[in-house]
């Protein structure tokens, strides 16, 4: 399963934390709870959000939680030094799609955290994750600068091959 997949798609969990025998996500409980699931992923309010109302609603659980482990990764980053500010904006950019997902009523994991939150992933398998994105991404910009190189050298039009036949 990737990490954008949820098992409460189709079989969301009950309040006590057990899967349901029904097949569809209780409509009523994501509409009615759809708003404070987003504010949920205003750091500090998933946890009030959880202590509240956690247990009434698994569609506010279910993000509260994700919430609560990027609230965690930020206040980590906060003292990191050089790249702590880079990798916040990352944790916030994690905040802007769970916010978007719980506003729309949508049973989707922001990756890593959802992952995190239920306990499916640990600590050590998220940073390999994360190890295994950032080295993905430096290959596409080595790769892609690569490509630029190998155009620069045999396009006719660069200045460098125009001064070169003006000889």
């Amino acid at each position: 399963m990737n990490c954008m997949e949820t098992p409460y798609l189709s079989n969301p969990p009950d309040a006590g934390g057990t899967q349901n025998t029904y097949k569809t996500p209780d409509v009523n409980d994501v509409e009615l709870n759809k708003d404070l699931a987003a504010l949920s992923y205003i750091y500090i309010m998933s946890v009030v959000i959880y202590l509240l109302r956690g247990k009434e609603s698994a569609f506010i659980r279910f993000h509260s939680k994700q919430a609560m482990v990027l609230f965690l990764i930020a206040i980590i980053t906060w003292f990191i030094p050089f790249i702590g500010p880079l990798l916040e904006l990352v944790v916030l950019l994690g905040v802007a799609v769970g916010f978007v997902h719980a506003a729309q009523g949508q049973w989707k994991d922001v990756p890593i955290a959802g992952p995190l939150s239920r306990g499916e992933m640990g600590v050590r398998d998220a940073w390999k994750e994360i190890i295994r994105f950032v080295e993905g991404a430096s290959e596409g910009v080595r790769a892609k600068k690569a490509a630029g190189n190998y155009h620069r050298e045999h396009n006719p039009h660069t200045p460098e091959r125009q001064e070169g036949t003006q000889e």
